[in-house]
């Protein structure tokens, strides 16, 4: 799991996008230049997916986990989020 201090300690690197884990789908992507987002990672019908849930300036980790037990409940229905 991921902590606020974590994800303010990491640092960008020049060439590399960086993919922190949090569990259950939800990454943390910082690429070297731009705004740094969320990411919910999943499967649908046997095919992988990925959705947005936000840049991190303006939803934070609660949030984000926030959004992704909400994708993941219409996930578990079925439902493309």
């Amino acid at each position: 799991m991921l902590t606020d201090a974590e994800i303010k300690r990491t640092e960008r690197k020049a060439k590399k996008t960086q993919r922190l884990y949090d569990g259950h789908g939800l990454v943390y992507v910082l690429p070297p230049k731009g705004l740094a987002y969320w990411r919910f990672d999943f499967r649908l019908a046997g095919k992988r997916r990925s959705m947005s849930l936000g840049t991190y300036q303006e939803v934070g980790l609660a949030k984000a986990r926030k959004r992704l037990a909400e994708a993941r409940a219409l996930v578990a229905d079925g439902v493309d989020p």
